[in-house]
């Protein structure tokens, strides 16, 4: 199987790079910070090869056929050979030995395709779905030597990975065509695949089947050029997480990318993942790109770190939120006779409806914010007719994707020809390590003997099934929070930035400038003290956000002089 991976900023990344540790996960936060990108730009020459060639569909621009789509490899060792650094491609030009005839014939409809393998010779058949990075119309090629094509996006290489490139276009006339200069490569070097044809309907951006180029030709490689950016000189914005769209996000893959994020050579990346926006992040294995592909089964946290490597910071914008409702069991019931929930109230859920569903979610109400060790009173209003009902809730406090029976309460049960809430009422102690953020939490009434016969996924004979959304926070008395926030210390001395606690130990540190950039993130600390340097920095006024190990979260300002 060819492992092609398309990169860039927007685009996705493919399932090369999917977390093993994760099943799935997406949301978005936005961060206001305006992204710098480098001005110089550096240009590298991959081959400059001596050979001119007009073979079929191995110049990119050959308008001998109406239609044509060519694959070219360039190797990391080539790139690397001519010290192109780890960054963006925002350019790629190829050389033009001899103009086409009649002098009035262009390419048309042309697109510039990219993507990164491991692979190391192209297959007979070209590699499919490769992002589109630059489309035009007309190419308008005018004259001999490098004809150079800025690209629309950005291209991320990863400073190691070939680079697959395709050109396709489509005219309606053909002609002599656009001769380029090429390598040729060693025996067994296929580093060149393409199709042509002069079928007037065809689209060369969709041609598939079997390469038209002979072997021996596969060898030519057509010289070309690249410009990238300029190294970072400063710490990088990380810009804001978006997710792309999707209809589910249980199971299914979706991409995680920034926008409005620095555009330069040297950076370096690493996506984390956490179950909760205030609890500690963990590095995901090999996500180490700009992008993230992935799939989850639960509501899951992301952030994307970037950092210039020589300055050795990693910065991190605001976590996303990436839920997947749609993970949980949908129970199903046999028949329905008007005997259902009438009501659900929870701390900030207050939900009347008709018993005459089967099931329903309102994860648009709410959503019901609770605290750890909270007690908090779950009531249900039931309907029953011919038959007496019980009523049962639970709540994914651990965040796991189901609902066990270590998370169920037991509200009653009541006669049949009822609607009453006496007796249907839960007292519900919110546990001391249920998980932060958000949670679901599912009310369901059935026809069954006993608590213990009523499941949250099973199907029933009657009844009804409800589902409500839920935020878990770690909200600490007035008391403690006074006694805390004067535990908490934080000075600046000689570009460094000092923190100490004498109470709670220290699990995050955030730093931002007067303008709200973040200028430092870590999580992990676990220490009563800590230091972090910022010698780049100019003297300023700082704001330190300080997190202690049970959530507690503190905003302090100091002068960095």
């Amino acid at each position: 199987m060819n492992k092609f991976y398309p990169q860039n900023r927007f685009a996705n990344i493919c399932h090369s790079f999917k977390s093993s540790i994760l099943k799935t996960a997406v949301v978005g936060a936005m961060m206001f910070l305006t992204p710098t990108v480098a001005n110089a730009q550096q240009v590298f020459t991959i081959l400059d090869g001596t050979s001119q060639v007009n073979v079929q569909a191995i110049s990119p621009f050959s308008t001998n056929d109406k239609v044509q789509r060519s694959q070219y490899m360039y190797t990391g060792d080539l790139l690397q050979n001519q010290s192109a650094p780890v960054g963006y491609i925002t350019t790629v030009a190829f050389k033009i030995s001899q103009l086409a005839l009649p002098s009035n014939l262009k390419p048309e409809n042309v697109q510039i395709k990219m993507g990164l393998t491991t692979d190391n010779v192209l297959p007979s058949t070209l590699i499919p779905n490769l992002p589109v990075y630059y489309s035009s119309a007309v190419e308008n090629i005018t004259s001999i030597g490098w004809h150079t094509i800025t690209l629309d996006t950005p291209m991320y290489w990863d400073g190691s990975s070939n680079i697959v490139i395709e050109v396709c276009r489509s005219n309606q006339t053909t002609g002599s065509s656009f001769e380029v200069k090429a390598h040729l490569g060693l025996v067994g070097e296929y580093l060149t695949t393409g199709l042509a044809s002069n079928n007037p309907n065809a689209n060369g951006c969709t041609l598939e089947g079997t390469t038209a180029i002979t072997l021996p030709n596969r060898r030519y490689l057509p010289s070309m050029q690249i410009t990238m950016t300029d190294p970072c000189e400063a710490n990088p914005f990380p810009g804001s997480i978006v997710v792309s769209q999707s209809s589910n996000y249980c199971g299914e893959s979706f991409t995680l990318s920034a926008i409005d994020d620095t555009v330069a050579s040297g950076l370096s990346y690493q996506w984390q993942y956490s179950y909760s926006d205030v609890g500690t992040f963990i590095n995901i294995p090999g996500a180490t790109a700009p992008t993230l592909t992935t799939t989850q089964e639960f509501a899951t946290y992301y952030r994307r770190g970037v950092m210039c490597d020589e300055l050795g910071l990693m910065i991190f914008p605001a976590a996303i939120l990436v839920t997947s409702p749609e993970c949980y069991c949908q129970p199903t019931v046999s028949t329905q006779d008007e005997a259902g929930i009438t009501n659900v109230t929870f701390d900030d859920i207050n939900s009347t409806s008709s018993s005459s569903a089967t099931y329903t979610n309102y994860y648009d109400q709410g959503p019901a914010t609770v605290s750890r060790t909270g007690s908090y009173p779950l009531s249900a209003r039931v309907t029953a007719t011919s038959t007496a009902m019980t009523t049962k809730a639970w709540i994914d406090w651990n965040h796991d994707g189901t609902f066990s029976a270590s998370e169920s309460y037991n509200l009653g049960t009541i006669a049949s020809g009822v609607d009453v809430s006496s007796g249907m009422v839960a007292n519900v102690v919110v546990p001391a390590n249920a998980v932060l953020g958000e949670t679901f939490m599912r009310v369901r009434t059935a026809t069954v003997a006993d608590f213990d016969a009523l499941e949250p996924c099973e199907n029933t004979v009657n009844g009804e099934t409800e589902d409500y959304k839920m935020m878990v926070d770690d909200a600490l008395g007035l008391t403690n929070n006074e006694v805390l926030k004067n535990s908490i210390i934080v000075f600046g001395t000689n570009k460094t930035v000092n923190v100490r606690s004498t109470i709670e130990a220290i699990d995050a540190i955030k730093i931002y400038d007067i303008s709200g950039r973040l200028l430092y993130n870590k999580s992990g600390i676990n220490s009563s003290e800590t230091s972090i340097s910022l010698p780049n920095l100019a003297s300023q006024i700082l704001i330190v956000e300080v997190k202690t190990t049970n959530g507690f979260i503190l905003n302090k300002k100091t002068n960095l002089r």
